[in-house]
């Protein structure tokens, strides 16, 4: 499918940035990631040694679940950006020779009325099927994606694990690469800002009012991984967004941002700050796109909510969610295939 107008709402979409060399190697995988905010794309290569090589890293933000909080529907224009979007990637995909493909869609996808109608118009751009995931199996992936990181490997103590997404976010708890305990909640950056942001500045009370309610709302679920979880992991757009801020990163640097860790103290106060800003002073923030302006402070409301209920002192932003979880149960299909 080809789009003739301009996606606006997409920056520099025809500049792929680059993770690592491209290289020569005997088999190439894509992953799609479908999120409520962000579409995420993933591009790797298995050398003849069996070991990744990662080439592409992308997210690309479509704001899929703008406006579903209020209607139950993805919204044509969200479609539209979104399968924009998909079409690029599925180009993009077919010029690296990357033949085995994997995607999923996640919360906006599985809470709308319409989502026969968009899964059938985004199967028929990428040209094969989409993994509709209840919010189990995105957790269960999340956290695969988390372990899959060698740096990670050979943990004792159980890891813990929170993904902040657009739509919903996630929490899992385990040990090495089993997911003992996982939980997904509809607490995305996007329906948490439709709930409670009226305007910017946000302002101190509507921030107070935001965490109380999101406390309140995580004290039951999160008993079960209460017991000394001083640190927790993080993943997903809304929590490398916080690692470039603390770091005034001038772009998303995955390198700098993977491991990267922030104490709740300073999340606490950066949050009160942030409040104070209004559209335009958000946009100066360092480290902080415009396309995550609007949504910063709900998405760290939900992280620094998860450090409070479960007593956590730090949290550590890793880059291996969703995508890399998808990637992994796609490279092992292929083994035991092979």
């Amino acid at each position: 499918m080809i789009f003739p107008r301009k996606n606006p709402f997409v920056e520099n979409k025809d500049r792929p940035e680059s993770y690592y060399s491209l290289v020569e190697d005997t088999e190439g995988f894509a992953v799609f990631d479908i999120g409520s905010n962000t579409i995420k794309f993933l591009a790797a290569r298995q050398k003849r040694d069996n070991t990744i090589e990662f080439l592409l890293h992308q997210s690309f933000t479509t704001r899929l679940a703008e406006g579903l909080f209020f209607t139950g529907e993805l919204s044509p224009e969200a479609i539209y950006r979104t399968l924009d979007i998909l079409s690029l990637l599925r180009r993009q995909a077919d010029e690296l020779g990357l033949r085995s493909r994997i995607a999923a869609a996640t919360s906006a996808v599985r809470d709308s009325k319409n989502r026969k109608y968009f899964l059938k118009k985004a199967e028929e751009i990428l040209g094969h099927k989409i993994l509709l995931l209840s919010g189990d199996d995105e957790a269960k992936i999340i956290y695969r994606g988390v372990c899959s990181d060698p740096l990670l490997q050979g943990q004792a103590s159980p890891l813990t694990v929170v993904d902040v997404g657009g739509g919903s976010s996630e929490w899992i708890q385990g040990k090495e690469k089993t997911p003992e305990y996982f939980l997904s909640l509809p607490l995305g950056a996007i329906r948490i800002r439709d709930r409670f942001v009226r305007g910017y500045p946000v302002g101190t009370k509507t921030v107070a009012r935001m965490l109380l309610c999101l406390e309140k709302q995580l004290q039951d679920p999160l008993r079960e991984i209460k017991g000394g979880c001083q640190k927790v992991m993080g993943t997903g757009g809304t929590i490398s967004t916080m690692a470039n801020i603390f770091q005034q990163s001038s772009k998303e640097d995955f390198l700098k941002t993977h491991l990267f860790s922030m104490d709740t103290d300073s999340i606490q106060k950066k949050i009160e700050e942030l409040a104070h800003y209004d559209l335009e002073q958000l946009s100066t923030v360092p480290g902080l796109p415009l396309n995550r302006v609007e949504i910063i402070i709900p998405g760290m409301a939900v992280v620094f909510a998860t450090l409070s209920v479960l007593g956590s002192a730090t949290l550590v932003s890793s880059i291996r969610g969703l995508r890399y979880g998808l990637l992994d149960l796609l490279v092992t299909e292929k083994l035991q295939v092979g």
